[in-house]
């Protein structure tokens, strides 16, 4: 079957709590094999199925439980969710096979980094293309255990919480699918959370950087291990339960999937504006500071704020001129005491989407530079990013020392 005419679509655990949720789940995926589509579906466990099975496993062993146990007994989650999933299909007319970690049709092998195992992507493609693609062609639809792998040695491993998200993008790649369609509890992305933030609205579109930042920072939209994996061409459709419709309208997810992790280098040398006093901490002071930057074309990088100070790292092609405009706005509108200039900087970014499950990577960064007697002029920790700024004469150096410190190929 041609991969244009294949989706992957992951049911997430807070949709699937009652004999209800799973026969209206089946229904949505029974109407697009009636047009002729094959449909591999990804199931996490019923809702509080995992937490209750951690608690169970913790309090029966007084905590006394390798990883690797406790990933064998959170498998049982998905383990029963993909069986009834796959009965409640049958019993709407859809033929359907159960595929979890001991199922002959295995696909996602992973490393044996119990509790947060990481997918060994050309082992799984592979299997992907061996063992669920044929299935497909039979017109049979794989009801895939999502959060779950299985080592080269056999044992089940989890992907970390949410990993569901990971299993159907990943398996989407593999196949080469356009479209993975990922049912939430909520209709799509919307521009705040709901219970915070008053008259919401649904966002049509987002790109991975966007998703990686919001997700970052804390909003709930796709685990961020999934980003690894989406292919250019991939859509990653985000759609409501209630609507009862795979093709409802939701938020699409679109642009190139984001790597574990990647050090750059902006090509501009950068320059770092100070403005001291306590007037320049104001947000009216802010405001118009980075006005005064705009009105002579300035291109600013990073902003930081600090109790007495307001630091501007800015593109050094028109410094004298921004630094002129900013002292002037100083001056007439008493924002600051005074501004000074260093110049001559060069930006190292180290982002990616492992960042925020990669503690100690900063503390790394800092200590690897400090003890090569490089000096850094800035430090800044932004969404799923570090920003370091060091002289322009010790880029070269520095960047190579952090790529090798952090295993980061080119």
């Amino acid at each position: 079957m041609n991969a244009n005419n294949i989706i992957v679509v992951k049911f997430g655990g807070s949709i699937l709590s009652s004999s209800e949720d799973i026969i209206n789940a089946a229904k949505m995926v029974a109407a697009e094999t009636r047009k002729g589509r094959g449909v591999v579906v990804v199931v996490s466990a019923l809702k509080g199925a995992t937490d209750q099975l951690l608690r169970l496993a913790e309090g029966a062993t007084e905590g006394n439980i390798s990883s690797a146990e406790l990933d064998e007994i959170l498998s049982m989650g998905e383990r029963v969710a993909a069986r009834l999933m796959a009965t409640a299909l049958n019993s709407v007319g859809v033929d359907s096979v159960v595929v979890d970690p001991y199922s002959e049709y295995w696909p996602i092998i992973t490393n044996d980094h119990f509790g947060n195992a990481n997918p060994l992507v050309q082992e799984t493609k592979n299997a992907v293309n061996e063992k669920l693609a044929p299935l497909i062609e039979q017109r049979m639809v794989p009801v895939v255990c999502g959060f779950l792998g299985r080592t080269t040695e056999g044992q089940i491993t989890t992907l970390g919480r949410g990993g569901s998200d990971t299993s159907a993008v990943l398996i989407g790649n593999c196949l080469e699918v356009k479209e993975v369609i990922l049912v939430k509890d909520v209709e799509g992305v919307l521009t705040g959370d709901p219970d915070l933030v008053d008259s919401t609205v649904l966002i049509k579109s987002l790109d991975t950087e966007e998703v990686a930042r919001l997700t970052s920072t804390g909003a709930k939209i796709i685990h961020p291990k999934a980003l690894w994996f989406k292919s250019k061409d991939m859509e990653i459709q985000i759609v409501g339960f209630k609507n009862g419709d795979l093709s409802a309208v939701g938020t699409v997810i679109t642009g190139s999937g984001l790597p574990e992790l990647q050090v750059l280098v902006d090509e501009n040398h950068v320059s770092m504006i100070t403005i001291v006093g306590e007037e320049a901490t104001k947000p009216e002071a802010v405001f118009s500071l980075l006005s005064a930057v705009s009105e002579v074309d300035g291109k600013i990088l990073s902003v930081a704020l600090e109790p007495l100070s307001l630091i501007l790292y800015i593109s050094d092609e028109d410094t004298r001129k921004v630094v002129n405009s900013v002292h002037r706005r100083i001056r007439e509108e008493g924002l600051g005491k005074a501004v000074s200039l260093f110049e001559n900087l060069s930006m190292i970014t180290v982002k990616g989407v492992n960042l925020e499950t990669s503690p100690g990577i900063l503390d790394s960064v800092t200590d690897l530079l400090g003890k090569a007697k490089i000096n850094i002029f800035g430090v800044l920790t932004i969404s799923s990013s570090i920003r370091v700024f060091v002289s322009w004469k010790e880029k070269e150096k520095a960047t190579e020392l952090i790529k090798t410190n952090l295993g980061v190929k080119d």
